[in-house]
């Protein structure tokens, strides 16, 4: 089989192994960028108010209060969908 050939095969498995991950590469951009967020507000804050690192560490906390949030949704929707997926297969 030539290069040709297999190239069709190849390059339609890497898209759909992309499109597969790609809400897992989302969600943890989604997930990273938002603890950065809040540490950054925090260090801002601390930074005008010179309060020191207490809003720094304030904003970390609610940011991986947040981040499990997030966490705990989208596993509970990507649940969702598998089921949905599974049990049209069945029917």
């Amino acid at each position: 089989m030539s290069e040709d050939e297999k190239s069709p095969t190849v390059l339609g498995s890497f898209q759909k192994a992309m499109g597969d991950a790609g809400p897992y590469v989302a969600l943890g951009m989604q997930m990273g960028l938002t603890v950065a967020f809040y540490l950054l507000t925090g260090l801002v804050l601390d930074a005008w108010l010179g309060t020191g690192p207490w809003l720094l560490l304030l904003g970390g906390g609610i940011g991986i209060v947040v981040m499990f949030v997030m966490l705990i949704r989208a596993a509970r929707d990507m649940t969702a969908r598998a089921d949905a997926r599974r049990k049209k297969r069945e029917d």
